[in-house]
């Protein structure tokens, strides 16, 4: 057996803070407008470059798509009474081509160009996924040492 690579697969960020009043009025209308259209928009904002959907989820009125390297932005309306209004989604490809380290700062800039301030602490991390991936030519699973729930039919085919 032989570990081929490892590292985080997936990386999910709370942010203490919500958007700036000014880019909720640039983002509402055209999520209005996409909405209608029912299909992505693309923005810029602050130097920032996204891809808009045409609906929010459990409580997020924007959702965004940016770069290459996936990140998915989930930011809630702007309210003093709820402060964790944004959520930062890392796929596998950014870390695994990228590192931890240039995600961090990838981030930190995005939110700046955004004009979202918050500090260090405001940072939690919400999920995160560790991948180890090994080579074993030697592995041949069993199918008998499988645990599968009672009501599931078990098919074995030929490896």
């Amino acid at each position: 057996m032989r570990i081929v690579h490892r590292g985080f697969d997936r990386l999910e960020l709370s942010i203490e803070a919500n958007i700036p009043p000014e880019l909720f009025e640039y983002l509402d209308p055209i999520r209005e407008e996409a909405e209608d259209a029912r299909e992505t928009r693309a923005v810029s904002y602050g130097g920032a470059d996204f891809d808009l959907l045409p609906h929010g989820v459990q409580g997020y009125r924007f959702i965004l798509q940016s770069g290459p390297l996936p990140v998915t932005w989930f930011f809630k309306k702007p309210n003093a009474r709820d402060p964790w209004g944004i959520r930062i989604v890392v796929g596998s490809l950014f870390l695994a081509t990228q590192g931890l380290g240039m995600v961090r700062a990838y981030t930190a800039k995005t939110l700046e160009r955004l004009g979202v301030r918050y500090g260090p602490h405001q940072v939690s991390i919400g999920r995160t996924d560790f991948c180890v991936d090994i080579l074993a030519p030697e592995f041949e699973p069993t199918p008998e040492n499988f645990v599968i729930h009672s009501h599931t039919n078990r098919a074995d085919h030929p490896l």
